[in-house]
């Protein structure tokens, strides 16, 4: 994976003794990995950092020295070979072979579905190393297409799949949650009753029981849950959350990958049920028995299309999104479908002339839509880290993005040119990252809210001036992460929503505090405001109306949680994304439910409208964005 850079200034990277750091590559869970040039030895490796104070965790540390010592097994062209680590410098890290390249988690979501052969192929490279895994006793127990890197890299410079590319090399990565199944001197205690240790979308049913319970077994049902994205794009139980997701891995129906993938060879379809069974026992017992079965299945060639193209690549420009028709309370809602990333949906905004969607996902891409056709228009690269916010600005001429960080050096905004998707300037500073952003109305003002991080249980409140000279004054702070923001009016007045349950009020001019009013929803997650009647709407275990002299109104009656929220003025109506799935719509009249329009396959995480109020765009955790015609 080439190494990310920064624009503009140069990024300060941190000194790791005995070791040049020439550019970051990735960040997981438990730290971020640099390219780098071990000094004494003149070779390139990957160095996997640790976050400084995260080591006085006991397991944290267990966890990285278990990564060492199960690495320290394995010898096999197909697992990435560890060199060394230390664990007492300032910042801990771990040595390792330097792999260029990218993981299967980034191909598949630039390019959509694999050619049957290609993701075979990667199924076989896998299974031989977890059967060399095996034969030492060992378990990864974290299987899944991000830990599968590809090298090289199957893609061309444009990010685009190159016909009759040979597959390339698969190495697995991260031995953080491996266990050696003959334990010794008390290794056991690091998995307890009740811990929950793999990745929800890939984890076995008796792994996500009890992590003790996991063997190899255990291995090949990740492996066939990742076989499942590879060949449809999409995780086999979309949507839902953690808990949804280990009860269909327990007891729900296998995922029908046929709807996804109509030219799935029986055969394939076979091998991959059989991978994904319910029962260990009836799976396949080992991982050779596995790749057995897969080279049974490539000599054969009459079972396998001529196709040499991802299903998610056109040769021309991408197919319009499908289209499906939805009842909802005795009017009809025409969805538009786009399998927009591979991973939540978390953030969604709408150019202001209405003629373009920005999504950004937990799989750290930031994509430019067309509103009305659904064609993928550009990919801003490189975003570093999972999204958190976007805002268009009102001229339309730069995004805000701000994603989940590790280092305090990383946090921030950055902005990007949506004509070119480069990253055009940052906004540094922060030691905490940014969870919400909003312009103000003219553009020459950002407003920004903060997570409130370990030790410092407080959400910060930022406005930055940004329309000449960069500058910026903390407003204040919430008893908790800051959620939404959102200006009102001329923008003098900024609204900021968090989890303590309040909104305040802030004026952007004298850089004060206005005050600010309870609700009762719990955390506010979902922000809005009713410029006509001048009220504040707010969504969390349910939805409240708060009006300008104090009264407050339940609309909809703690009945589910509110995730997003956008108030459509001209109709008198608020559109609610809620966490089973259901785009809602309240009148702003009588606070009656006029519509509930179901689509999404888990949380809808934000929603958005056109001026003319014809048309709204809803965002999910299942990875897709829907479009919605609203009829009257």
């Amino acid at each position: 994976m080439p190494a990310k850079s920064s624009p503009g200034t140069a990024r300060k990277l941190p000194s790791i003794p005995g070791h040049e750091l020439l550019g970051e590559l990735a960040r997981g869970g438990m730290g971020v990995i640099f390219k780098a040039k071990q000094l004494g030895l003149n070779r390139v490796v990957a160095l996997k950092l640790i976050k400084p104070g995260l080591l006085s965790n006991p397991d944290v540390r267990r966890r990285f020295e278990q990564e060492v010592q199960s690495a320290a097994l394995l010898n096999h062209p197909n697992f990435v070979m560890v060199f060394h680590t230390d664990l007492n410098a300032p910042i801990a890290y771990l040595s390792m072979e330097f792999v260029e390249g990218q993981d299967l988690s980034r191909i598949v979501a630039k390019v959509g579905g694999l050619p049957f052969e290609t993701a075979v192929s990667y199924i076989i490279q896998a299974a031989e190393a977890l059967q060399h895994a095996s034969d030492k006793g060992m378990v990864h127990r974290d299987i899944k297409p991000s830990n599968l890197m590809i090298s090289p890299s199957p893609l061309d410079s444009q990010n685009k799949w190159s016909p009759g590319t040979k597959p390339g090399r698969l190495k697995i990565l991260d031995m953080g949650l491996a266990r050696v199944q003959r334990e010794e001197n008390g290794q056991s205690e690091l998995t307890q009753v009740g811990s929950f240790l793999g990745t929800p979308d890939y984890i076995a049913p008796e792994q996500a029981d009890d992590p003790r319970n996991a063997d190899t077994r255990s291995d090949l049902y990740s492996l066939g849950c990742t076989l499942h994205y590879l060949l449809t794009a999409q995780v086999p139980y979309p949507g839902g959350t953690l808990v949804q997701k280990i009860r269909k891995h327990h007891s729900g129906e296998l995922p029908n990958t046929r709807p996804l993938r109509p030219d799935l060879p029986e055969s394939l379809e076979k091998i991959l049920r059989k991978l994904m069974a319910k029962d260990p026992d009836h799976r396949y017992q080992s991982p050779g028995d596995l790749v057995e079965a897969l080279r049974g299945f490539l000599a054969d060639p009459s079972k396998v299309p001529a196709s040499t193209q991802p299903t998610g690549q056109a040769a021309s420009s991408p197919a319009p999104p499908t289209t499906a028709t939805t009842q909802a309370a005795g009017s009809t809602i025409v969805a538009r479908l786009i399998l927009a990333h591979g991973g939540e949906v978390t953030s969604l905004d709408l150019s202001p002339d209405g003629r373009n969607l920005v999504s950004g996902g937990s799989d750290e891409t930031i994509r430019l839509w067309d509103a009305q056709t659904g064609r993928e228009l550009i990919q801003f690269t490189p975003n570093e880290g999972p999204t958190l916010s976007l805002a268009y600005d009102p001229k339309g001429d730069r995004i805000a993005s701000s994603g989940n960080r590790l280092f305090d050096d990383d946090m921030g905004v950055h902005f990007w040119d949506p004509r070119s998707g480069q990253e055009s300037g940052r906004l540094s500073g922060y030691n905490r990252n940014v969870t919400c952003a909003a312009f103000h109305p003219d553009g020459t003002m950002l407003a920004t809210g903060c997570e409130a991080p370990a030790g410092d249980p407080k959400g910060l409140v930022r406005l930055w001036s940004v329309g000449g000279r960069v500058a910026h004054v903390d407003l204040g702070r919430h008893a908790g992460k800051v959620n939404r923001l959102q200006f009102i009016g001329s923008g003098r007045v900024l609204l900021s929503a968090g989890d303590d349950g309040a909104v305040r009020q802030w004026d952007s001019v004298e850089r004060l505090a206005k005050g600010g009013v309870a609700f009762k929803v719990g955390p506010v997650l979902a922000l809005a405001y009713d410029a006509t009647a001048k009220r504040i709407i707010a969504g969390g275990s349910g939805l409240q109306v708060r009006e300008s002299a104090g009264q407050l109104h339940n609309v909809s009656g703690g009945r589910t949680v509110v995730r997003s929220l956008t108030v459509l003025p001209q109709s008198r109506l608020v559109l609610a994304g809620c966490q089973d799935g259901v785009l809602r719509v309240f009148s702003l009249l009588d606070f009656s439910m006029k519509k509930e329009c179901p689509g999404h396959q888990g949380a809808v995480l934000g929603v958005t409208a056109s001026k003319d109020e014809k048309f709204a765009w809803t965002s999910g955790a299942d990875g897709s964005i829907r479009g919605w015609s609203l009829g009257s």
